[in-house]
């Protein structure tokens, strides 16, 4: 890999520039190196979250009615198609994968990158949602080229995940469960899931947070401390998962960082609903 090379690739990034890990360096030098060298397909075992997961790839269309029920299969990267002897396919492409970070970055509501990634998920979920009615965005962040966010509208939230270039993915999250629900230093998993194959694998993760959690760091194999975006009440993660590793949800620890200075770290199957 040249320095030229991650020049170009830099050129492409929409989301705001921001320093990264030794870690997160050496894993994309990693990633980007299997991109260019790899010629076999690599397909991870899935475990469904029950959840509804639609994906878009350039020039392909999403069938908006999936949000009501039907699993949609992830279709085809117009520029990556899977095949025999393709690398990978999946909601992103690989290039946007490799310039994940582990932490994430503050994206502020209409700068370019969260403009393009809220209009794409406005235009994907527009048969979802309905007609007319304002929206509201939170837990907006950018880990690399890629921006997420909880969208909501006419009462429905969405976790959303987009370049703004046409690619991008979204699920059906829940309401905020009732008070007292979640214990006021804990976090109850909301949805997670694993989606995609090979350097286009990645896996997400969304929940609820109690009143006194600040900060929220998953740790998970092979992987630099993730920082989960908290906010509202909900925190909301994704990570890379470019090999058969991909198992549908957190499946690490997690720190748990509350406001009256406190750590504590727990087992990640705690946070699943019982």
């Amino acid at each position: 890999m040249t320095q030229k090379t991650f020049d170009l690739i830099r050129t492409l990034d929409a989301a705001p520039a921001s320093s990264i890990t030794a870690d997160d360096s050496e894993r994309r030098e990693a990633l980007l190196h299997q991109i260019l060298s790899s010629s076999t397909s690599v397909t991870p075992q899935r475990r469904r979250s029950g959840r509804v997961w639609a994906s878009v790839g350039i020039g392909t269309m999403l069938v908006g009615a999936a949000a009501f029920g039907a699993v949609i299969v992830v279709p085809h990267l117009a520029n990556n198609p899977a095949s025999s002897s393709s690398v990978a396919s999946g909601p992103l492409t690989p290039i946007q994968l490799a310039s994940w970070t582990s932490k994430p970055a503050s994206l502020a509501a209409g700068s370019p990158l969260a403009d393009k990634a809220q209009s794409w998920c406005e235009t994907n979920l527009g048969v979802a949602n309905g007609a007319g009615g304002a929206s509201t965005i939170s837990n907006l962040d950018a880990r690399g080229s890629v921006a997420s966010m909880i969208y909501q509208r006419n009462g429905l939230l969405y976790y959303c995940l987009s370049g703004g270039d046409g690619t991008g993915a979204w699920e059906v999250v829940d309401q905020a469960p009732s008070s007292g629900s979640v214990a006021d230093d804990s976090l109850l998993l909301d949805s997670a899931g694993s989606h995609g194959n090979g350097a286009a694998g990645l896996t997400y993760a969304v929940g609820f947070a109690g009143s006194a959690v600040k900060a929220v760091t998953f740790h998970e194999s092979g992987l630099a401390p993730i920082d989960a975006t908290v906010d509202g009440g909900r925190w909301t993660a994704w990570w890379p998962t470019p090999d058969a590793s991909a198992h549908g949800g957190p499946s690490g620890t997690i720190t748990i960082s509350t406001t009256d200075g406190q750590t504590h770290t727990v087992a990640a199957d705690s946070i699943y609903p019982n």
